[in-house]
């Protein structure tokens, strides 16, 4: 669960990355764990989807 009482579904996530249109890009630059970036990363890979793609759609849930 988020810090907002949303739930995250992660399915629902993958489902809607996978079908997005590319809109205008600005790069963004923050550091994280090592271990998280690593499972993030290759979690990304399995399901065929950029970490950037995945961030930023998590951005935009955050955001409604």
């Amino acid at each position: 669960m988020s810090q907002r009482g949303t739930v995250i579904n992660r399915k629902k996530i993958l489902k809607e990355l996978k079908s997005e249109i590319e809109p205008e890009k600005r790069n963004v630059t923050f550091s994280l764990p090592k271990a998280l970036v690593e499972r993030f990363s290759n979690d990304c890979k399995e399901n065929d989807l950029t970490m950037n793609k995945v961030v930023q759609k998590l951005i935009e849930d955050y955001m409604e």
